[in-house]
């Protein structure tokens, strides 16, 4: 996407001069020394604070990309404004899978020396873990054999999202193709809530996907090698997801009460 069409996303959006000043730099017109560095650096920091504070705020230009099944997107942020001053309502869901063949990513061992680790050879069994994220705990995990799929989906949403779901709740969805088969929309709005689809490719606008970061480390911390261990490892998880902590993930996807 080309800046000039969308110049909030920029520095520019903030300030001006200082943005003039980075593309300077980036292409070798300028160069900076001693004070300069720290002054600029001083500069970029009181930036990234405002786009924070913008973002929690509900003014980024991301925060109004909730969109609902019909296809009609909420681009004023007044109403986005007003999904993320009820952040009580909002219901985020999304599914994740795990297998017996996860390892760290990093290790460590003494100077000169190689980290070893053990993988399983062959075949190894792939479940999926499906959740809701609410503002101050996950809610309704369910762990199938192998990988989602639209029916499955669907049979999670009827039997065991919709008992857990309150009238006007917003359960938020990504665009993946088997959150839009036919059936899912009606058995949420029996419950009296509603749903919105997110833009497709926006894992930003998600909170669930930093719970799943979390989950994703303590599965290859405990390097499970056997279905019930995985079972074990992600019964383990849930209760270490505090209420604040939840409430910070929503805050740092933008969905802050005003």
């Amino acid at each position: 996407m080309a800046i000039k069409k969308t110049p909030e996303r920029t520095a520019a959006g903030f300030n001006p001069p200082l943005a003039q000043l980075c593309n300077r730099l980036y292409q070798g017109q300028v160069r900076l020394f001693g004070n300069q560095r720290q002054d600029l650096g001083r500069e970029l920091f009181q930036w990234r604070n405002a786009s924070a504070a913008r973002l929690r705020c509900g003014a980024s230009p991301l925060a109004p990309a909730l969109q609902p099944l019909h296809g009609r997107a909420h681009t004023d942020l007044e109403t986005f404004g007003r999904l993320a001053s009820r952040r009580a309502r909002l219901v985020f869901i999304d599914e994740t899978a795990v297998s017996t063949n996860m390892v760290r990513l990093r290790g460590r061992a003494p100077r000169g020396a190689r980290v070893i680790g053990t993988v399983p050879l062959g075949a190894w069994p792939t479940i999926t873990f499906v959740a809701a994220l609410r503002h101050n705990k996950m809610t309704v995990p369910m762990v199938i054999e192998g990988a989602m799929n639209g029916e499955m989906f669907l049979a999670y949403v009827e039997q065991c999202l919709v008992p857990t779901l309150r009238r006007n709740d917003i359960v938020v969805l990504d665009n993946c193709r088997i959150h839009l088969v036919a059936g899912v929309q009606e058995a949420i709005e029996k419950a009296r809530a509603t749903v919105r689809y997110l833009p497709k490719y926006s894992p930003d606008l998600n909170p669930i996907e930093l719970s799943y970061s979390k989950f994703k480390t303590l599965m290859r911390k405990v390097a499970a090698r056997t279905v019930p261990g995985l079972n074990r490892a992600i019964r383990s998880f849930i209760p270490q997801l505090s209420p604040q902590e939840c409430a910070n993930y929503f805050c740092h996807a933008g969905y802050a009460s005003k």
